[in-house]
């Protein structure tokens, strides 16, 4: 077993390009995989010449690409079905981030693994500040035989992975582009893109893009809940600041509630997954400042001083195991759930009452608005038009084990111990 360390960009090492133009043209490797949080067109066309004549000698490439944060593109997504054998999507709509980096070719005899930093675009192939390392299997080894199942192993537990990974076809990618929520990017409209058509400057025609986009006549709800048990979550340290007398308002990682055993309160067992805090104003709490208002009927889940990205953070991750449906609209993008919390006001257990989550996409027009609403329901609804609960804090907290508990309170429970 060979191990080399890549310094990209730097001249006296090799890149990510070197390593696929060199190793496709290698005839001792006879498949290709390659798993990857981005692929970009702007990366892969750098490489397609190999790519396209490994295949056409023979060569299988198997490639398992990644949606999240917004980093895939309809012009890779489509370039790379194009280019492989065999293509999935890989996405976990709970919001855990798929982030491999992992460049395989496979022989009978040898294998050569690239594994690192660098996702397939323009930036991780060539130009932008990459490490990773190069290592040279020669398969008959015990040591390299197992580092070679090791990888194979982790590909295959990916791919049975049925609900989180899809084989990717052009249907999919129609779908994937056209519902807003999963941010895939379009690289002729990019900002680089829009400078120089203001410069006048000839592109390229793309003829490996698609440019017919159709939306789809329902939300199609595209990924499940995965199929392995994944290493548990480590509790989240609790903070020993004094309580604050005003909310929180920085963007750093705040503390979770410390949930004490106290009257009416449940006692979990299971890790917090996620919490959320928000200040009641007077929408939010069901008493309209004026008297001829109509109440609002819900509490829209907005930032509110949390660490979080609102537009994505109820439906990807808070609620991102639920059963969400699509809502007929006139806008794309409507979906509902419904969730079950135990209702806790200031120490009293209200007991555990159904609501209903909204969330619509199309709310968000590249602005800042609130895409995703809870719904107090009837009876909910009617208890807090009963009680005044303005400026009081309203917390949900997520637990591991699926269940869910919302607390009433009037300090701040981010500042308490």
């Amino acid at each position: 077993m060979d191990v080399r360390f890549v310094s990209q960009p730097y001249d006296d090492s090799q890149n990510l390009m070197d390593f696929i133009m060199q190793s496709s043209a290698e005839i001792q490797y006879s498949s290709m995989t390659i798993c990857v949080a981005w692929a970009k067109r702007s990366g892969i066309e750098l490489v397609k010449p190999a790519l396209e004549a490994f295949r056409d000698r023979g060569g299988t490439l198997t490639t398992i690409l990644g949606i999240s944060e917004g980093g895939a593109t309809k012009q890779g997504l489509t370039l790379a079905h194009k280019l492989s054998s065999k293509a999935y999507v890989f996405h976990d709509r709970r919001g855990s981030t798929f982030h491999p980096k992992i460049y395989l070719f496979k022989g009978p005899e040898f294998s050569k693994l690239f594994v690192g930093s660098n996702n397939l675009t323009a930036g991780g192939t060539y130009y932008n500040y990459e490490a990773a390392t190069i290592t040279t299997i020669e398969n008959s080894k015990i040591e390299d035989s197992k580092l070679l199942s090791e990888v194979e192993s982790y590909f295959s537990k990916l791919i049975s992975d049925k609900n989180l990974c899809i084989p990717l076809t052009s249907g999919l990618i129609n779908d994937l582009v056209t519902e807003p929520r999963f941010r895939i990017a379009d690289e002729d409209n990019s900002w680089r893109n829009r400078i120089r058509a203001l410069a006048k400057e000839d592109e390229n025609d793309e003829e490996d893009v698609d440019e017919i986009i159709t939306p789809p006549k329902q939300l199609l709800e595209i990924f499940g809940k995965s199929i392995h048990t994944r290493t548990s979550r480590p509790r989240k340290i609790i903070s020993s600041s004094p309580k604050s007398e005003s909310p929180r308002t920085d963007t750093k990682k705040l503390p979770l509630i410390s949930l004490k055993p106290t009257q009416g309160i449940t006692k979990k067992t299971a890790p917090i997954f996620e919490t959320w805090s928000k200040k009641l104003n007077a929408s939010d709490a069901q008493h309209p400042p004026q008297k001829d208002s109509a109440v609002t009927g819900n509490v829209r889940l907005s930032q509110a001083g949390n660490p979080i990205d609102h537009k994505i953070y109820f439906r990807e991750i808070f609620f991102g195991g639920e059963n969400w449906i699509a809502v007929e609209s006139k806008e794309n993008g409507y979906e509902k759930c419904l969730v079950e919390f135990e209702v806790i006001d200031n120490e009293k257990n209200i007991g555990l009452v159904p609501f209903r989550i909204d969330h619509n996409a199309a709310r968000i027009a590249d602005q800042n608005n609130v895409p995703t609403v809870l719904k107090w329901g009837p009876t909910m609804g009617a208890y807090m038009r009963q009680n005044n609960h303005i400026d009081q804090w309203l917390t949900l907290i997520s637990y591991t084990d699926g269940s869910y508990q919302m607390l009433i309170t009037k300090d701040d429970p981010r500042s308490l111990n």
